[in-house]
């Protein structure tokens, strides 16, 4: 334990070295526990790819009308969905990197996965309060949040305020190898 805490406090946010030797260490490097962590990663990961491909793919076959005709409750789904779609997708990447190499991802690359995830987790983290916030409302006070025009409201704070927050964390270099994500 003491190496970890010791290892979280000998990398500064906006170090550039490429060297890992004193960044965070690879947990279960040399053991079963590496292999066990990455293959359940990827194997979790890519049923979660599976499952919210195939909820976007059954939500748009059978109906070839206009995604904002639909109820508020459907398009919540397909957000929820692409949100899961990206956050597997590219999280996915980080985990296969990790296995094939054995190694930390070089900084910038490790910046890009973090930001990467995220903007994705907070996206739908925000989704998530936004779609508890609206059934309270919908239950209790017989009404819907109103939305603006096809949702850009809800778009603008899912993907904006994360993305936002993506930028200056990257540009304060608290993006990567520095542990916060």
């Amino acid at each position: 334990m003491e190496d970890v805490v010791t290892a979280l406090f000998t990398s500064a946010p906006g170090d550039d070295d490429d060297d890992d030797d004193e960044g965070l260490p690879i947990y279960g490097l040399g053991d079963y526990r590496f292999e066990l962590l990455h293959v359940t990663a990827l194997v979790s990961l890519s049923i979660s790819i599976v499952v919210s491909a195939s909820v976007l793919c059954y939500l748009n076959y059978p109906c070839n009308c206009n995604m904002w005709s639909r109820p508020i409750g459907e398009r919540l789904v397909v957000y929820l969905s692409v949100c899961d779609l990206l956050l597997s997708i590219s999280h996915v990447q980080d985990h296969a990197y990790m296995l094939a190499t054995s190694d930390h991802p070089p900084d910038a690359a490790c910046a890009t996965f973090g930001f990467f995830l995220m903007e994705f987790t907070l996206a739908q983290t925000v989704l998530v309060a936004f779609t508890a916030v609206n059934a309270f409302y919908m239950v209790v006070r017989k009404t819907q949040l109103g939305l603006g025009s096809k949702d850009w409201k809800l778009m603008a704070v899912g993907l904006g305020m994360p993305a936002a927050m993506g930028v200056v964390l990257g540009a304060t270099g608290h993006l990567g190898p520095s542990g916060m994500w």
